[in-house]
């Protein structure tokens, strides 16, 4: 594979550990669904269950309290490619959360979690996506 393709993947999959975060925080489900292939597999922090799928994904982000304002900051992307169909990535995510927000500027504390998702991602017809993404907690209140 050449560099310039090389380079290619590896900015279209960062682009989707950011569009993650980007589209949680502001409750875009259905962008938030485009992200992942229809088969993928999320582990969701300990002990949370593996989800499965779009209408798994789709069932527990109906159940989402969406009193709670969030931001999801990534860090340190780094995306490997494995061959032309498939890479795989790390990053760190830093969350803050403010429960029962009403508007406007939100108090704020330090951040409540910081974990390291490790992704597989996957070309599909509709273009890269993210197959699988493992959620290993690092940091927690």
């Amino acid at each position: 594979m050449d560099t310039t393709k090389r380079i290619e993947i590896e900015h279209l999959c960062a682009r989707l550990v950011t569009a993650y975060c980007l589209t949680i925080d502001v409750n875009d489900y259905p962008a938030f669904m485009e992200l992942f292939a229809p088969d993928a597999e999320w582990q969701r922090p300990a002990p949370l269950p593996l989800l499965r799928g779009h209408a798994e994904f789709r069932q527990y982000l109906d159940s989402r309290d969406t009193s709670i304002l969030l931001r999801h900051v990534p860090s340190n992307v780094q995306v490997d490619v494995i061959d032309a169909d498939n890479a795989k990535g790390i990053s760190y995510v830093t969350a803050y959360r403010c429960p029962n927000y009403k508007g406007g500027v939100a108090p704020m504390e330090g951040p409540f979690i910081m974990v390291e998702y490790r992704d597989r991602f996957v070309r599909t017809p509709s273009g890269w996506r993210i197959g699988r993404r493992d959620t290993v907690v690092v940091f927690a209140k």
